[in-house]
């Protein structure tokens, strides 16, 4: 996502003398805190194995480290995007826009693949038991499937409108 909402600014990032901290980069955090990180929580805590990908049984592991993984987990969404979008800003700013565009097709061509490998752990929605026993509930005929489908179409639409509203904004402190 960093990398995507530095593309789309990338005209402001060029004229922009700030390398930290750019209100592009707030508005992302911003939205992340308020959309994802919520919706994020929401599935790891209440659907733990499907958000681990039935990798591993989260009830086999204490409470603590559980909570303690799902905080790592939302830290790591934080740290995704920003990396995402300083990178990108360092590239714009270098006049190399061919590898932010590089970088971001590799990306999702890496998750695609990642999805499209595990895409039966995606589909399936219970407790590491019911997955393994196939005992699992097909996303779409569970809730999960509609949270996810509402939060996405909101989600981006949201993140869309954000995106539109801000482009061509001036935030410098002499303007």
């Amino acid at each position: 996502m960093g990398l995507g909402v530095a593309l789309w600014f990338k005209e402001e990032l060029r004229a922009e003398t700030r390398w930290l901290f750019h209100p592009y980069l707030g508005a992302a955090l911003v939205f992340e805190c308020f959309f994802y990180m919520p919706i994020g929580l929401y599935l790891y805590y209440f659907h733990p194995a499907w958000s681990w990908m039935y990798f591993f049984n989260p009830a086999a592991l204490e409470p603590l480290n559980l909570a303690v993984l799902g905080v790592v987990m939302v830290g790591c969404y934080l740290l995704a995007l920003i990396l995402g979008f300083q990178l990108a800003q360092f590239l714009i700013r270098r006049n190399n826009e061919r590898a932010v565009i590089i970088t971001a097709g590799v990306s999702l061509a890496v998750l695609s693949i990642f999805c499209l490998i595990t895409i039966r752990r995606l589909l399936w929605v219970g407790d590491y038991q019911a997955y393994n026993y196939a005992g699992a509930v097909f996303l779409l005929k569970h809730r999960l499937g509609y949270i996810n489908a509402i939060m996405a179409i909101l989600g981006f639409g949201s993140l869309l409108f954000l995106l539109r509203k801000l482009k061509g904004q001036n935030f410098s402190p002499l303007a």
